[in-house]
């Protein structure tokens, strides 16, 4: 359930990750393929997918980040950044997959922090093995 958000009242004490880690666990353990992950606010939301692909000539279980928005007055406070790292975090798969980067300073963060870049990928998409499986 969607609550109303109230920026006077809630931003002091909005914990995107906290809030958004409950739906995500959910989807996780769900049967469900794919559909949107978010906090209770609305305020952050990712389109989120279990699938398998082709990663530079493997085939990997991915969890796939496809979307994420970030309500317009917390944008630019790194709340995206720490989404994929907790997505990648809780991620029981071999690799997390980030696809279609069009925001080019999150591509070239990701790449920083260690993401690879998939080959004949475009728009440009980055995935990242699980340490839980090694690397690809």
């Amino acid at each position: 359930m969607v609550h109303s958000w109230n920026y006077e009242a809630n931003m002091t004490t909005y914990d995107p990750i906290g809030n958004f880690s409950t739906d995500l666990t959910r989807f996780l353990t769900e049967g469900i393929r794919n559909r949107y992950v978010m906090d209770e606010f609305g305020v952050c939301s990712v389109y989120a997918r279990k699938a398998r692909r082709m990663i530079n000539g493997k085939m990997t279980s991915t969890l796939d980040i496809a979307n994420i928005s970030v309500d317009g007055g917390l944008r630019g406070n790194g709340i995206g950044i720490a989404v994929i790292e907790k997505m990648h975090e809780l991620n029981p798969y071999q690799a997390t997959y980030v696809e279609s980067l069009l925001n080019e300073n999150l591509h070239q963060r990701l790449l920083r922090d260690g993401w690879e870049t998939v080959t004949d990928a475009y728009p440009p998409c980055v995935f990242k093995s699980t340490s839980t499986h090694g690397k690809l």
